[in-house]
C-alpha cells in the first residue's frame, strides 16, 4: 500500500550509516519509547576488551524488530588461554529470557549508545 509501519522503518534506518569520528554510527527507535530516534554504534573488540576489567552490567542490544533493547550481564566474561580472542558471556532480557553470546555475536548484536543524544 506505500505506507511503512514503524518497525519497517526502524529496520530501514539501521541500514543508514554515517561515518563520524571513523566509527559507524546508526538511528534505531527505542524499544521503550517507540517515538524516541537514538544514534548507536556497534560494539567492537576494545569494547570486548573492557569488559574484562569493567563493572558495567546494563547493555543495549538490537532486538529482531530493530528495536534497542536493554539486558543484564549474568556471569562474568569468560576468556580462554589457548584462544585470545575468544570471548563468552550471559545476558539476560526480561523476566524469564537469557542467552549466550560469543566473540562474533557480541559484535554483531551489542550496540554503544553515542554520546550526546
Amino acid at each position: 500500500m506505500g505506507c511503512n509501519t514503524r518497525e519497517e522503518n526502524a529496520t530501514e534506518l539501521q541500514y543508514e550509516v554515517e561515518h563520524k569520528d571513523s566509527m559507524e554510527t546508526f538511528k534505531a527507535y527505542s524499544g521503550y519509547n517507540k517515538n524516541e530516534l537514538l544514534t548507536f554504534r556497534r560494539f567492537t573488540m576494545a569494547d570486548i576488551e573492557a569488559m574484562k576489567t569493567s563493572h558495567k552490567t546494563d547493555f543495549l542490544f538490537l532486538d529482531r524488530n530493530g528495536y534497542a533493547r536493554q539486558c543484564r550481564t549474568n556471569g562474568k566474561l569468560q576468556t580462554w588461554k589457548t584462544f585470545p580472542d575468544r570471548y563468552e558471556r550471559s545476558f539476560k532480557y526480561g523476566m524469564y529470557e537469557n542467552f549466550r553470546l560469543d566473540t562474533q555475536a557480541m559484535l554483531s548484536t551489542l550496540i554503544v549508545l553515542e554520546e550526546g543524544e
